[in-house]
């Protein structure tokens, strides 16, 4: 587990941001802007020793939405060089900072950097990539196995357009590991939230 302090409108993220940080953070960004009114933020990655998609990617699409909104965001990289790499090459830090870092087209077979959809069209696009991912890794991939995680990846992200009213669309990473033998997909959005969204026809949720 890492750490994260508040410094007037910078926000320091210490050590692996793992999931238990997520929380934290997004309350640090609410307290800095919602209620002490800073209109630009200093995210402060520089302590920072690992991190992982699952993770940080929630936190990295709050932020573009943020941006959205006329939030101001400066990112300072990790300090590690790894990690560093790691921050843009994934995409994470152009979804943060799109004004210092440019977006990342460092795909590989095992790897596709979070990609941001808006439109049926970025949709469609992020799962032929997906399926070009599971083609390079996983071999031994039957047809009816490869239909069956098709359908799952364009049910979930169509979900993001047809149900999450979020300003700034979806975002979408994959990671291949274990040689291929494990595909990680992390899809996230910043919209209403799936409690809402079903709140109108099962009003006993809350």
């Amino acid at each position: 587990m890492g750490r994260v302090d508040k410094n007037t409108n910078n926000i320091i993220f210490e050590g692996d941001f793992e999931e238990s940080d997520l929380g934290f953070a997004l309350a640090a960004f609410h307290n800095l802007t919602s209620k002490r009114g800073y209109l630009s933020i200093v995210l402060d990655f520089s302590k920072t020793v690992k991190a992982f998609a699952p993770d940080i990617l929630p936190f990295c699409i709050y932020i573009r939405d943020q941006l959205h909104r006329g939030i101001d965001t400066t990112l300072i990289l990790p300090s590690d060089a790894k990690t560093s790499r790691l921050f843009k090459n994934a995409n994470w830090a152009n979804l943060m900072d799109p004004r210092q870092f440019p977006k990342s087209d460092v795909t590989t077979h095992l790897h596709l950097p979070a990609q941001l959809y808006k439109t049926g069209e970025g949709q469609h696009k992020a799962v032929d990539d997906t399926i070009q991912i599971l083609l390079s890794s996983m071999k031994n991939l039957t047809r009816n196995q490869l239909a069956a995680l098709e359908w799952a990846v364009n049910e979930i992200t169509d979900n993001v357009l047809n149900h999450a009213e979020s300003s700034v669309g979806g975002v979408m990473q994959v990671t291949a590991r274990s040689k291929g033998q494990i595909v990680e997909f992390v899809v996230c959005d910043a919209g209403v939230s799936i409690p809402k969204t079903l709140r109108n026809a099962h009003t006993d949720i809350t």
